[in-house]
């Protein structure tokens, strides 16, 4: 399906044991992995950040988002990113299901409706769509996506 899209190529930012494994069983001329995402923007310049199921478990989500969206970067795809109606964010405990390992971290339910006034700022977002993702939370959650496009000038 990508091959169609001519020179398609993939930086995937993760934790140093899966940069490492990337590194040594796929990385290629159009996959690449690294540890931090400045080191992405020191060798190449994406024309779309994607961000999946991840952004919700660091430990400052929006500092993070913030990075992201410094770089010179135009087009922004979120996906699987727990959402709610509330005023605030949520800091939650998220249980892994014991059929997979056993363990839980902290992660965050984040207020659509400031989530949305901080992209407002300098993007246009220009489609959104449920998720499949459905976890239990303690307030009603929608898992959503969006794609958004960079509409105020960088600095």
């Amino acid at each position: 399906f990508l091959d169609r899209l001519g020179d398609v190529r993939w930086n995937i930012v993760e934790q140093p044991g899966h940069v490492a494994e990337g590194r040594r069983s796929f990385q290629d001329e159009r996959l690449r992995f690294f540890e931090r995402i400045e080191d992405c923007w020191a060798e190449t310049r994406p024309n779309v950040t994607l961000v999946s199921a991840s952004l919700q478990v660091v430990e400052r989500p929006h500092e993070t988002l913030d990075r992201l969206l410094s770089f010179p970067c135009d087009h922004l795809v979120l996906d699987r990113i727990p959402f709610w109606e509330g005023p605030k964010d949520r800091l939650c405990v998220e249980h892994v299901p014991a059929e997979i390992y056993a363990g839980s971290y902290p992660t965050w339910i984040f207020s659509k409706r400031r989530f949305d006034e901080r992209l407002a700022r300098d993007w246009t977002i220009v489609a959104e769509f449920d998720s499949l993702d459905a976890f239990p939370a303690p307030v009603p959650t929608r898992w959503r996506g969006l794609c958004a496009i960079r509409t105020a000038a960088r600095s």
